[in-house]
């Protein structure tokens, strides 16, 4: 008995062609066993099940079948997204869920709106879009919250103290620098505005009201740190020096236009009157500038008091010689009582001799001769009391 109809036909070796799917594009390679079509969907569009924009199909034989079929594919649709993020001092209008589609935050009065992208003024409100994240998938961007439509605490520069504060947007800071100080304008008070990003315009600072560096005066000292209104100043001359008009300080007031009130001459170098002068003496040149020496010598037989034949004086710091008056007087020796003796005398000056005989009966005392001279220092030749008996 024929029993070949009872025999099974042979499997198929390939799928037929995969069928279309509404708002897909298909991409066909092979449709042996095993072969793989894809499946994308247009744009704006993905798979209902994945939220992806492919699908792959296997060309696949199941057990016990022998015509083989592509695994299922699911169907693209609109893409969407969930409800978009609460938003806290606003709210939030949805005009739809699909791709492209907005929703519109609006922040509560005194609030403003800003993003995770920019900061956008002062806006109270804007739009978020639903969009295809490659990480997250649908999602809204950018996402928005309401801040408070103010700036932050206002640091006080240093030197100044806040006297008055408004810290919504466009309102000022005002500061005032302490006494002494302004800024470098000249102001000592300032205005600062609170900007739309919430920010304060930048400020200055209060600078210590100083005059300029003194300038120096030569042979002259001062003493000097910051220097504010209404400082004294002394510059003081060197020792030896004045100002030209004779003072030896000055006092430098630093004004309330932060100038000197006078200005400063150099130091001149003391000079002292006309030097002593005397007869009978002799002199090294005379020069009366501060520090200056002279030295006076007195001729033979001339001596100055105490028996000194020269001195020395000096300009000093005061202006003034060490010494005022010099003189040189001719050496005369003390008046003679010579004792048991009589005696010739030409005069008591120097140079002049006295001559004397004893008594009969006495003899020198403490000399060998009868004969004295006045010597340069005021003083007899010889130092005796005239004649002893003996």
């Amino acid at each position: 008995m024929d029993t070949s109809f009872l025999t099974s036909p042979p499997p198929v070796s390939q799928c037929d062609e995969p069928g279309a799917l509404p708002y897909c594009l298909l991409t066909i390679g092979n449709m042996t066993l095993d072969s793989v079509v894809n499946y994308d969907c247009v744009d704006n569009f993905v798979f209902n099940s994945t939220g992806k924009k492919r699908m792959s199909s296997r060309c696949v034989l199941d057990r016990g079948e022998i015509i083989p079929h592509w695994t299922a594919v699911d169907y693209c649709e609109p893409m969407s997204c969930s409800e978009p993020p609460v938003i806290s001092n606003g709210k939030v209008k949805v005009g739809g869920y699909h791709m492209g589609e907005e929703a519109v935050y609006t922040c509560d009065p005194e609030y403003q709106i800003t993003s995770d992208i920019s900061i956008p003024g002062l806006s109270t409100s804007e739009k978020s879009v639903c969009v295809l994240d490659e990480e997250q998938g649908c999602t809204w961007k950018p996402i928005y919250k309401c801040i408070i439509n103010r700036c932050g605490p206002f640091d006080v520069v240093e030197r100044s103290q806040l006297i008055a504060f408004n810290n919504t947007v466009g309102g000022l800071a005002v500061i005032r620098c302490n006494k002494a100080t302004s800024f470098p304008r000249g102001d000592v008070t300032g205005s600062y505005r609170c900007l739309s990003n919430l920010t304060w315009e930048q400020h200055g600072h209060c600078l210590v009201n100083t005059c300029p560096t003194l300038p120096e005066s030569r042979h002259g000292i001062l003493s000097t740190g910051i220097v504010l209104e209404g400082t004294v100043v002394d510059v003081k001359c060197l020792p030896g020096y004045m100002f030209p008009d004779g003072s030896r300080v000055k006092h430098v007031i630093c004004d309330t236009s932060l100038q000197w009130n006078v200005t400063l001459d150099d130091c001149q170098i003391l000079i002292c009157p006309t030097p002593p002068t005397t007869d009978h003496c002799s002199t090294t040149k005379l020069e009366t500038i501060y520090n200056s020496n002279i030295t006076y010598r007195c001729q033979i037989p001339y001596r100055m008091e105490y028996g000194y034949t020269e001195v020395t004086i000096r300009c000093e710091e005061d202006g003034l010689w060490t010494y005022s008056t010099i003189t040189c007087d001719q050496v005369k020796c003390p008046e003679l009582n010579l004792k048991n003796a009589e005696w010739s005398q030409d005069g008591d000056h120097f140079g002049d001799e006295v001559r004397f005989t004893c008594d009969e009966g006495h003899h020198y005392k403490n000399t060998v001769s009868g004969v004295l001279k006045c010597e340069a220092d005021s003083e007899w030749s010889e130092n005796t009391t005239g004649c002893q008996r003996g």
